[in-house]
């Protein structure tokens, strides 16, 4: 889902549970917009993040490791680095089977 049709999703269910509540299209898109830069700033900084009815947000840490180029051949390293995990919550486990 591309960011335009997350807002126009969360724009009509919005809409859709609450119609006494007159909100347009850019105040849910700056919503939107705000609550993913408080959610990445905490996560580069090394917080979690539990997301209702989605799961945990972390980072874990990747160990430094060798790899063959598979067209030179050559060794190569990548070194160690964070990485963006998202464990599922169970709930979401249980609408994926």
């Amino acid at each position: 889902m591309k960011k335009g049709e997350l807002v126009q999703a969360v724009s009509n269910e919005v809409k859709a549970t609450t119609p006494g509540l007159n909100i347009t299209k850019d105040t849910v898109e700056k919503i939107i917009s705000v609550t993913c830069s408080v959610l990445a700033a905490d996560i580069v900084n090394g917080g979690e993040t539990r997301l209702p009815r989605l799961g945990l947000l972390y980072t874990a840490e990747v160990a430094e490791r060798k790899v063959r180029n598979p067209q030179t051949k050559e060794m190569m390293v990548i070194p160690a680095h964070r990485s963006l995990r998202l464990s599922a919550c169970s709930e979401m486990k249980e609408a994926l089977r």
